[in-house]
């Protein structure tokens, strides 16, 4: 009961809170509850304790150490440093980053420091590779968007100091220890009866390294839901468990002898078969979780076997939700940056539904009279525990913005046999005997999958957003059931309540929310009415894989639909349009506007035409007129202005400050409740009369941390500040979210939950 009271406190703190603050808080809290473990129902003894608490101490200080040493000068600097490239990713827009320690001298001092290496190189630097180069190091930038990749929290779990860009590299790559795990990684690379696809999810399921995965594999997985099955986690390492638990007993039977005597004492093997098995086990598990460099999922799997067979090794009774308790301790304890991991509630919550459904059924057990009773009674339990996982794992899937596959759990139920039983096992054996007719059957085996996989993809997909509170009340609602708690009158409660929070909340006639996106050094607002959704720019980007279109726009409109959806496009700068040709092949548009038109690959048309359109009770009304005319593209931006009874907003892109003045003489400009300041408040834009025409009590500016142009500049700060004016910040706040509603102008920003 302590664990669960910790466990639904945890994820309040863990939604509302700071990073130190929600790890303090939980560590005081798993510590209280492992003191009472440790020393009221193991009767460990004190001394046994203070050893324990020192390790957890070093963990933790070890944790904050690393955020105390995070990169913090404003200015890159460039030097010249020892790299030793360590790890490979594959991040949440598929692209692909190196993990590395990077030594270099800089104002007298030697400083060592962990960063995300990019680099300009062809090809994938190997693990373990040595090499020196100049580098240009800075710190993170740190993009906050709701439902999308927290990038603060995932560079503080991994211990991400810094980042550094190689300008060039001076010398070869040295690896003069190559890994075991390279070795197997290549050899499955040259294997010839394995195609490329094949190749790719062997080393996904295996290892977990997807970098060889293409982006539409990839994709596959996670609209379908599977994502789980080329992550190294608990059913892998359950997987190899079970197969050392197996070899443990073969080892057993192959003893000739069952006595052996020694130093005049008689010794039965019998009674160390237990031992055997356990150190197979052991020694397995640990080789599979340095093949998969230990990666979180892995680690939090390795710790939770091990609870149990240390109780069963010193004869312990082992109950579920008593192994589930100590190994939530003993994960949170020493693995505490997993606390801020979406991950590993997932996990936590679906070992949870699991682990409770099981409990239950373990005193209702029944001999099955022959081998077809035994075979439904799998098969029978495989289809209960996809039922239990898809009940707990739904709302968690809801809360986080992303779309609910209706036939998810057919789908693992399908897949997850023929990969733990065939594919897997197949694929550990392959690692050692790399015969010919193994290779063809993991092909066949691979190709069934993916073909699987895109067959059961077109099916349509239903997108449900929920709060926290709504999370927490569908959560209850689901254990109750696995539980069956048979009180009517409160399963009647619960589910009535169930049915009541999980319909979304409701947009009202003329209310608008407006979504100012984290995209760094560009500008993307996303507006919200009812029916409609209007995407006002496209933020900045570097390539075609590197951008804010496949980073924060692709992911976010395809957790969120609209009936209706328009694209404007204020003019073409990198900053406000980059890639937005893969967002029209990706989404699609009702209408698309522009201020240039003629400089897009696709078709839309000019905002210039003093237009009004009105969706929702709301109206979205082109300021631009068509007959001005002036040298600077920046005055080509396009100008929205969108109004209802509960409030209204102006954009107006990069217009310049001759721009505005042709507005306002054309008594174009009135007060407004919100302003976004023109040109990520550049002081070509933004003037006196502006400000004081639009008489607005918000500002808006969308821009980068630290960016080299120095927006905003000190004198659009000064003029918002003399206008009295409340300024929001993405570089600062994160994402912002303002809404308007009856019940007024409510602003909410995702970054006050990242700060250290």
């Amino acid at each position: 009961m302590l664990t669960l009271t910790s466990l639904i406190g945890s994820v309040f703190i863990f939604y509302y809170s700071s990073i130190t603050f929600t790890l303090g808080l939980i560590l005081w809290m798993s510590v209280c509850a492992c003191l009472v473990v440790l020393h009221k129902i193991l009767n460990i003894k004190w001394q046994a304790i203070i050893v324990m608490s020192l390790i957890v101490v070093f963990n933790w200080s070890h944790l904050f150490l690393n955020a105390a040493k995070q990169f913090k000068q404003t200015e890159p600097i460039k030097v010249t440093a020892q790299i030793v490239v360590k790890n490979h990713w594959v991040t949440y827009d598929y692209s692909k980053v190196s993990e590395a320690i990077i030594q270099y001298e800089h104002e007298g001092k030697t400083i060592k420091t962990k960063v995300k290496l990019n680099t300009d190189l062809n090809y994938l630097i190997p693990d373990f590779c040595q090499f020196d180069a100049t580098v240009m190091v800075s710190r993170l930038r740190q993009q906050n968007n709701r439902y999308i990749f927290d990038s603060a929290k995932w560079n503080f779990i991994k211990g991400i100091q810094a980042k550094a860009s190689v300008v060039e590299q001076l010398t070869d790559c040295k690896n003069n220890t190559t890994s075991i795990r390279e070795k197997i990684r290549q050899r499955i690379l040259t294997m010839q009866k394995l195609d490329t696809n094949s190749k790719a999810m062997v080393l996904a399921i295996l290892f977990g390294d997807q970098t060889q995965l293409s982006d539409e594999t990839k994709a596959v997985f996670v609209d379908t839901q599977t994502v789980h099955l080329i992550v190294v986690s608990g059913l892998h390492i359950g997987v190899s468990a079970w197969l050392a638990w197996l070899m443990g007993q073969l080892i057993f039977q192959l003893i000739p002898v069952r006595f052996l005597h020694y130093h005049g004492q008689t010794i039965n093997i019998v009674i160390m078969r237990k031992h055997i098995q356990i150190v197979c086990v052991i020694g397995l598990v640990l080789f599979y979780g340095y093949l998969a460099q230990f990666n979180p999922p892995a680690l939090r799997a390795i710790l939770m076997l091990f609870i149990p067979l240390l109780l069963w090794l010193f004869n312990q009774k082992l109950r579920l939700l008593l192994i589930w308790s100590y190994s939530l301790i003993g994960l949170i304890l020493i693995m505490p940056a997993q606390v801020l991991s979406m991950g590993f509630w997932m996990s936590v919550i679906c070992v949870t539904g699991l682990m409770m459904y099981f409990s239950i059924r373990v005193s209702v057990k029944t001999q099955a009279p022959n081998l077809l009773q035994k075979t439904l009674n799998f098969i029978k339990q495989l289809i209960k525990t996809q039922w239990v996982i898809f009940l707990v794992m739904t709302p968690i899937v809801m809360f986080m913005g992303t779309s609910v596959h209706f036939l998810s759990s057919l789908i693992n139920l399908i897949l997850v046999p023929i990969i733990t039983l065939l594919l897997l096992p197949l694929g550990l054996v392959l690692m050692i005997l790399d015969f010919e007719i193994l290779q063809t059957m993991v092909n066949y085996l691979c190709q069934f999958v993916l073909w699987l996989l895109t067959r059961f993809n077109v099916v349509t997909k239903v997108e449900v957003n929920i709060d926290l509170l709504q999370l927490i009340i569908l959560e209850l609602a689901a254990f109750s059931f696995i539980c069956h708690i048979s009180h009517r009158y409160l399963m009647m409660s619960v589910f009535g309540l169930m049915l009541f929070v999980v319909a979304p909340k409701q947009q009202k006639q003329g209310e608008f929310i407006v979504k100012a996106m984290d995209v760094g050094q560009g500008q993307s607002i996303i507006i919200e009415t009812k029916t409609t959704q209007w995407i006002v720019d496209v933020g900045p980007g570097l390539n075609d894989k590197i951008n804010s279109v496949n980073r924060v726009l692709i992911p976010y409109l395809k957790q969120h639909n609209k009936p209706t959806r328009i694209l404007a496009l204020s003019h073409d700068d990198s900053d406000h349009a980059f890639a937005s040709h893969q967002l029209v092949q990706t989404i699609k548009f009702d209408k698309k506007y522009s201020g240039q038109p003629q400089r897009f690959e696709f078709e839309s048309q000019n905002c210039r035409a003093q237009q009004s359109l009105k969706f929702d009770e709301v109206s979205f009304t082109w300021l631009n007129l068509m007959d001005f005319q002036s040298d600077n593209d920046n005055d080509y931006s396009c100008v929205l202005k969108v109004k209802s009874k509960f409030g209204s907003i102006i954009i107006s892109g990069d217009l310049s400050k001759y721009g505005e003045y042709y507005l306002m003489q054309n008594q174009l400009i009135e007060p407004v409740d919100l302003v976004v300041l023109g040109h990520h408040g550049s002081k070509s834009s933004t003037s006196d009369k502006w400000l004081l025409a639009n008489d607005s009590e918000l500002g808006l500016v969308s821009r980068a941390l630290d960016n080299h142009f120095g927006h905003p500049h000190v004198s659009v700060i000064d003029k918002v500040n003399n206008q009295k004016m409340e300024l929001l910040d993405t570089a600062i706040q994160g994402q912002v979210r303002i809404e308007f509603g009856g019940q007024g102008i409510k602003v909410n920003d995702d970054r006050h939950r990242m700060s250290y």
